[in-house]
C-alpha cells in the first residue's frame, strides 16, 4: 500500500465520520425543534451552526492526496468505491488482485 493510499484511506475514514455526524445533527433536529411558528431557540442556532460547519467541512476535506483535486462529487457518484482520481489519475485504492 502506497502512501497517497494510506493518506486517501484516512481521509475517507473522517470523511464517513463527518456523514455520521451530519446525519445525527438531522435527526437531532427532529427531536429539538417544536412544532409551529417560533424563534431559533439557542440550541438551534447551535444545531444550524454545527450543520454548516460539517457540510464546510465535508466538502473541504475528500480531496486527493496527490494533486488536491475535490474528490465528493466522482465519490458519491461512484457509490463510494472510487478506485482513481479524476484528474490526476493516481490509484486511490488498493487493487485486490496485485495482492
Amino acid at each position: 500500500m502506497t502512501d497517497i493510499q494510506i493518506r486517501y484511506r484516512k481521509v475517507k475514514k473522517l470523511y464517513l465520520t463527518l456523514l455520521a455526524a451530519l446525519l445525527l445533527i438531522i435527526v437531532g433536529f427532529s427531536f429539538i425543534a417544536p412544532s409551529g411558528e417560533h424563534g431559533i431557540t439557542p440550541v438551534e442556532g447551535l444545531m444550524y451552526f454545527s450543520l454548516l460547519i460539517v457540510g464546510i467541512a465535508m466538502y473541504r476535506v475528500l480531496r486527493c492526496p496527490k494533486c488536491r483535486a475535490f474528490l465528493m462529487p466522482a465519490y458519491s457518484t461512484a457509490w463510494g468505491r472510487l478506485k482513481n482520481c479524476p484528474d490526476c489519475g493516481v490509484e486511490l485504492i488498493e487493487n485486490p488482485k496485485e495482492r
